[in-house]
């Protein structure tokens, strides 16, 4: 979920300026996922086409397998690309909700149940991260220090 203002709003990563492996955004005023990748050899930034409420939530997958990028959202692919090379490892410190230019790349939303692979998983994989209940116990974070410092970051 996230405020769908005209401000991107970074989920992981922090612009193609600054890019060292992946990428994804909310693209202000079309509410699409906007992916970036890097590899040894290309560097990309596209739009996918399933246009997103701000109210709802999302399971978000992005899978690079060393010849193709693939977006998916709930389960279904958003986008496609052929992309080739390994995806370029820096020691830039790996931005979650945030972005790394200025403070106005701060997601302004949730994010939750974040997971990241060493190795790209397979359809039937994506599909049993989807439908999964997590293993652990929800609490409710409503006044909680992690809805604080979002209110304050977002400001």
């Amino acid at each position: 979920r996230y405020d769908n203002s005209n401000i991107k709003r970074w989920i992981l990563g922090g612009g193609p300026e600054k890019l060292n492996g992946v990428g994804l955004a909310v693209r202000p005023l079309f509410d699409v996922i906007s992916y970036y990748s890097k590899t040894n050899f290309d560097v990309f930034g596209c739009d996918g086409v399933r246009q997103l409420d701000p109210i709802t939530w999302y399971h978000i997958a992005f899978v690079y397998d060393g010849s193709a990028c693939f977006g998916y959202i709930n389960n279904k692919l958003d986008f496609m690309r052929h992309h080739n090379g390994f995806v370029r490892i820096s020691n830039n410190q790996l931005a979650i909700g945030s972005g790394f230019s200025n403070e106005r790349e701060y997601f302004l939303g949730e994010i939750d149940e974040f997971k990241i692979y060493k190795r790209t998983l397979s359809a039937d994989e994506l599909k049993q991260n989807y439908i999964a209940r997590p293993d652990y116990i929800s609490v409710d974070q409503k006044g909680k220090l992690c809805e604080s410092w979002g209110m304050i970051k977002g400001k």
